[in-house]
């Protein structure tokens, strides 16, 4: 007969096997897979987390299967993952929304294809950074005209870092960027000054696996 602490674990292994073969077909871009262990029982939460790490503050940050596709760029799987039912706007508490993982990682036409489903591209997530903040900080230039096109405000403060996409990409030497919002804000076209508190927290969403 199997101990208890065996019986706990079990559920725990089988759960870790999941995430890891997600996070395999995610990569590969294997939508036929992902569907095959959706429909097997497997996988059938689709807002399921497949990564998760600690930042610099501590915390542990989470992924779900929507937000680690749109880290990595894979278009179909992310259309697979909304058709199973992955919500595109990420209401939990240190869980990443792909709005901004899309953002950070200058991936177009995911945000294009999160914005066709009904994600609202000016929500922050729970570090305090939207879709703005993360293209600011990491100069995506064709990500900003996306957004404005979009109607997101170009000059919301981060909830936790208190800066304006403008400071952003000037703290970051992002000149083309800085222009450009300041010129969506009716400023001259030359950067500002910089924020006395320098941007925090985008790097974490550089934390695929």
């Amino acid at each position: 007969m199997p101990s208890r602490r065996n019986s706990l674990e079990q559920p725990l292994r089988a759960r870790s096997n999941v995430k890891q073969r997600v996070l395999t077909l995610i990569t590969k871009g294997d939508t036929a897979g992902i569907k095959a262990l959706h429909h097997s029982g497997e996988f059938s939460d689709p807002d399921f987390v497949v990564h998760s790490y600690e930042d610099d503050d501590g915390n542990v940050c989470h992924m779900s299967a929507l937000a680690f596709a749109s880290c990595v760029k894979q278009l179909d799987v992310m259309r697979v993952l909304i058709q199973l039912g992955s919500k595109v706007n990420e209401p939990r508490k240190l869980h990443h929304a792909p709005s901004v993982t899309a953002a950070f990682h200058c991936f177009t036409k995911g945000l294009s294809l999160l914005e066709e489903k009904g994600c609202e591209l000016s929500l922050e997530d729970s570090t305090g950074l939207a879709p703005v903040h993360a293209a600011a900080d990491q100069g995506h230039l064709s990500i900003l005209r996306l957004l404005q096109r979009a109607g997101v405000p170009m000059d919301a403060k981060g909830k936790h870092s208190r800066c304006t996409p403008q400071e952003f990409a000037a703290k970051a030497g992002h000149t083309d960027c800085a222009d450009f919002l300041l010129l969506s804000l009716g400023g001259s076209s030359s950067v500002g000054a910089e924020s006395e508190q320098g941007p925090h927290g985008t790097q974490q969403y550089d934390q695929a696996p």
